[in-house]
């Protein structure tokens, strides 16, 4: 029931809206120290958490890596009210912010909403509203006390663009923030996030059958400790769960978008090569 910040967990949310309408894996943003004017506020001048700029980088690296200039840019580009669409449209019913923040997870949800509205992107894009039990009724009543209220909803994103947000966030556990959540023998896709003076810590991640969230803060909000991240906080806790959870359950892989291919991309400048 809490509501906490949801930091880099929200930026999957940017980059479903920017593949959606068009934009590759592999298109490039500009990580360079850029600063934003807040009405009211003055500049606005974010950094990323290795307080490095790498210049141009495919989104798929800036996802992995979780750099907050480039999420900033592509929200910006986009449009804070289409990113803010496509959040609400998988479910997340929290105040969004109206500013270029918007981008690092300032705006406050609770677990179950971002756990929910990341299971929109595994099951293809469909949003899906979640839900404790199927039916609850007394003994020898027909009429239920409750009954199922929640399950699939409307289209959010094209499959496509599910996809290909799965295989960007399985970079960030393979080559990312995310390295820790690794299991041996098994795809996962996920996202860390963090915020400011380690106050929170989330892990939400999926294999193709299932998908858990883990948040980690306290009960009132404080500082957790100097180095406490989603990598180190919360992504262990979804291992120990996710290692007997998957015990019983056959191995599948995701379902990879056609365009996806491996290659070795050169930079000169703002042109990618292919080659």
């Amino acid at each position: 029931q809490a509501l906490r910040q949801t930091g880099s967990a929200f930026k999957p949310f940017i980059y479903a809206a920017a593949l959606d309408l068009g934009m590759s894996p592999y298109d490039l943003i500009d990580d360079v120290e850029t600063c934003w004017t807040v009405r009211g506020s003055g500049d606005w001048c974010p950094q990323n958490y290795d307080r490095e700029f790498k210049g141009p980088v495919t989104m798929t690296q800036a996802l992995a890596e979780s750099r907050n200039i480039p999420a900033v840019v592509l929200s910006e580009q986009m449009g804070r009210e289409i990113v803010r669409n496509v959040a609400t449209d998988f479910g997340i019913e929290s105040d969004l912010a109206a500013g270029p923040a918007l981008a690092l997870g300032v705006s406050e949800s609770t677990l179950i909403e971002m756990t929910g509205a990341f299971a929109g992107i595994l099951n293809g894009g469909t949003s899906v509203q979640p839900y404790g039990i199927t039916s609850l009724r007394l003994l020898e009543e027909s009429e239920p006390l409750a009954g199922r209220t929640g399950g699939i909803g409307e289209r959010v994103i094209r499959t496509q663009t599910a996809r290909e947000l799965t295989y960007m966030m399985h970079e960030v556990i393979q080559k990312g923030t995310g390295q820790r959540a690794q299991i041996d023998g098994i795809e996962i896709a996920g996202k860390t996030g963090t915020t400011n003076d380690s106050v929170d810590a989330w892990y939400i991640g999926y294999i193709p059958q299932l998908l858990t969230g883990v948040y980690v803060g306290f009960d009132k909000p404080r500082r957790m400790g100097r180095s406490e991240t989603g990598s180190r906080a919360a992504a262990p806790i979804w291992i120990d769960f996710m290692k007997n959870a998957v015990t019983n359950l056959p191995t599948e892989q995701f379902k990879q978008p056609p365009v996806i291919t491996t290659v070795k991309i050169h930079k000169s400048g703002r042109q990618a090569c292919i080659c």
